[in-house]
């Protein structure tokens, strides 16, 4: 009997033991106790339990120490690299500015100067002499006005022999400029026409009176009264009904007689003449600011 509950107390100390750190002198003390004292074995009962007590301890402690231990090295981490940034929502690249067109400059050029354009009118001739006959400097704001008064006193006569002398060079630059555009080469060509649609818009920046709109002619004022009243209702020009409307208001307009002609006639005067003092104000403010911007200019580089 005393043999079989050693073999089993031995069984319970050697499986408590074995995970203990200090197993092997727990085995070797069982192994020296008698077998057959009471004392001794409530003694080995009591020494397993603690150790197994001491053993589960001893592992829940390491498993704490190991979990501070990570806890620690994770904190230390973050702290090293510092806290994510966080990601910014992804934004379109701005468009790129479109680069300003410049003019070729001369030395680039690939084509030689264009003939002289004709005078658009026959009074440009008329004010052309007048501006070389005049004493230098001339003024716009003076003598503009003197120059037109003296051509509109020009008899009939007068003003068709420059008429008929504007005709003379429109015909003359013709034969010129397409001799000359027979000469160019086709980059010569495409480079000039660039440089023209440059300069026609910047021209029409510059010019004061691009928001100032002209008249309307009798003629045109009569279509429009006929087709707001649906007498001759509108039509599209690039058609055949746009054509036959445009047939029908010529043959309507000349069979009216100057009495019919006249209210039309009257409004287009009325409000041409508003249409050339509000010319002349932009103009002589334009000229103002132009003089105005010349002088200083002139005063930072003489300072």
């Amino acid at each position: 009997m005393a043999s079989l509950i050693w073999r089993q107390l031995g069984r319970q100390v050697l499986f408590g033991l074995n995970r203990a750190s200090n197993s092997l002198p727990r085995i070797a003390q069982a192994r020296s106790v008698l077998p057959y004292d009471s004392a001794s074995i409530n003694g080995l009962r009591l020494a397993s339990t603690r150790s197994s007590t001491k053993t589960e301890g001893t592992k829940s402690e390491k498993k704490t120490k190991a979990k501070t231990k990570a806890k620690t090295r994770s904190t230390a981490k973050k702290s090293k690299d510092g806290p994510k940034a966080r990601k910014k929502p992804a934004t379109k690249a701005a468009p790129k500015r479109p680069t300003k067109k410049t003019i070729s400059k001369k030395s680039e050029r690939l084509y030689p100067p264009p003939p002289r354009s004709p005078p658009l009118r026959a009074a440009q001739i008329f004010i052309e002499e007048e501006i070389e006959r005049r004493p230098k400097p001339f003024r716009f704001t003076t003598d503009m006005p003197e120059i037109w008064v003296a051509y509109n006193k020009l008899s009939e006569t007068e003003k068709q022999g420059y008429k008929t002398l504007r005709e003379k060079r429109i015909d003359e630059y013709k034969v010129a400029f397409k001799e000359w555009e027979d000469s160019l080469t086709p980059e010569a060509r495409e480079q000039y026409n660039r440089d023209i649609r440059i300069k026609k818009a910047e021209a029409k920046a510059r010019n004061p009176l691009k928001d100032l709109k002209k008249p309307t002619p009798p003629f045109l004022q009569f279509s429009v009264e006929l087709g707001e009243s649906q007498k001759l209702p509108f039509q599209r020009p690039n058609t055949e009904e746009g054509a036959e409307r445009a047939r029908k208001l010529k043959e309507l307009w000349d069979g009216m007689t100057l009495g019919e002609k006249a209210p039309y006639v009257a409004k287009w005067q009325q409000a041409f003449k508003e249409y050339e003092i509000e010319k002349t104000k932009l103009l002589q403010a334009h000229l103002a600011a132009k003089e105005s911007r010349k002088a200083a200019k002139s005063k930072d580089q003489s300072d």
